[in-house]
């Protein structure tokens, strides 16, 4: 949480504290904090902002610890990726042109949140059918 990467990849409204919000939620889930987060930090009016790629895998493991913030993150989780891979088809996903955000020295950082969400999407896919059909 405190890689250089946090400082140059833009949300909604610039590049903001991002990672500090995650470490509040880590420490003690709160549902507001969450959904201003996901809503207005991440993903804001049909938009996915760089710094998002960057958040999933926190939110992905907050997800598999706490249940009451499963309930909140599975939701986002599912709609981020329909979005990354809605937009650009199943081959090429919105990290490739969100990657113009960061700077060459980040490249290893980007390629590896690249390679966690293609490895992972069938995981979080599952877990969000799974929470629909309970």
């Amino acid at each position: 949480m405190d890689h250089e990467i946090w400082r140059c990849l833009p949300g909604a409204c610039g590049v903001e504290d991002v990672s500090s919000v995650l470490n509040q939620l880590l420490v003690r889930w709160d549902n507001g904090l969450a959904e201003d987060l996901f809503w207005e930090k991440l993903y804001h009016r049909e938009t996915l902002y760089p710094v998002i790629f960057a958040a999933l895998p926190r939110l992905w493991n907050m997800s598999e610890t706490d249940a009451q913030a499963r309930d909140r993150i599975l939701p986002c989780l599912s709609h981020v990726i329909y979005c990354a891979f809605a937009e650009y088809g199943a081959g090429r996903i919105m990290l490739d042109t969100a990657s113009d955000a960061i700077d060459a020295s980040d490249g290893a950082q980007w390629n590896a949140l690249k390679d966690w969400l293609l490895a992972t999407v069938p995981a979080i896919n599952t877990a969000c059918l799974a929470a629909v059909i309970a």
